[in-house]
């Protein structure tokens, strides 16, 4: 059963779709005062994610259900919801963390626009269900300024961290010393190279067949011997992939002119 967590006992994760969130819990986490949350995208305050807690009808009647915190232990609990920061599609979020009563320390992770947007469309590509995330959902998520505004409304300027997911690409050490910074929490040994988390996968028409109208393939395979499990596994593996997807001129176009002066603004804020 999980310990009363302090109001200002809460990291959240509030980074765009596709930017690095994954990433970016993961190296967090593994801070022994850090307690993570039991799923790490519950969307407690969405209303319109299929992959939050509500969508999986998980038995999480209190916010606080979403840790075995131990105040022995841990001085904050941590989770990471981008549907925090899909505005129009998520409204009233920041608010509705405030009026929750929850004051935590929130971190926005950003990524350059044109490679964020190539991952959402490959991730939409790959997930029928995530179909009516359009064009301009993408340019809206990827309108950071925009997106962080809302919090700065309810929150203080100094609970507010926003980091660049090609800065934890290229020094992954340099950027979580400003998170444990940032927290008040010493550091820790995160290693000297990346590892990326939740990659974009690329399915082929063929691969997505077979995973359609044979699910019970993945099944068999599970629990089959494990040579016969090897070859299987293989197989799926060889499939052909997709052709790697690209931004078109006029798209280019439409998104550096309808980003521009959002991320001067972002500059200049943080």
């Amino acid at each position: 059963m999980s310990q009363t967590i302090p109001d200002d006992g809460f990291v959240i994760i509030v980074g765009a779709m596709k930017a690095g969130t994954t990433s970016l819990f993961d190296y967090l986490k593994n801070h022994p005062a850090i307690c993570p949350s039991v799923i790490k995208e519950p969307e407690y305050f969405s209303q319109h994610q299929r992959h939050g807690v509500r969508a999986r009808a998980l038995s999480i009647n209190r916010y606080s259900d979403l840790w075995q915190f131990n105040p022995k232990q841990h001085r904050y609990a941590l989770e990471a919801s981008t549907g925090y920061t899909k505005a129009p599609l998520e409204q009233g979020i920041a608010k509705r963390i405030y009026d929750y009563g929850v004051r935590p320390k929130l971190i926005y992770i950003v990524r350059n626009p044109f490679e964020r947007i190539l991952s959402h469309r490959n991730f939409v590509k790959n997930n029928e269900w995530a179909n009516e995330q359009t064009f301009d959902l993408m340019l809206s998520i990827s309108n950071y300024y925009y997106q962080i505004s809302a919090y700065k409304e309810y929150f203080p300027a100094e609970d507010l961290l926003v980091l660049d997911f090609n800065d934890l690409k290229q020094n992954p050490a340099a950027v979580m010393q400003r998170a444990f910074d940032f927290l008040g929490l010493p550091p820790i040994n995160t290693g000297s190279g990346f590892a990326p988390s939740n990659v974009t996968r690329r399915e082929s028409s063929l691969e997505k067949t077979v995973r359609k109208f044979m699910p019970a393939l993945g099944r068999s395979i599970h629990g089959a011997p494990l040579p016969l499990r090897r070859v299987g596994l293989s197989v799926l593996k060889r499939l052909p992939k997709a052709r790697r997807e690209v931004l078109n001129a006029h798209e280019r176009a439409v998104i550096q002119e309808t980003l521009h002066g959002d991320m001067l603004r972002l500059r200049d804020a943080f």
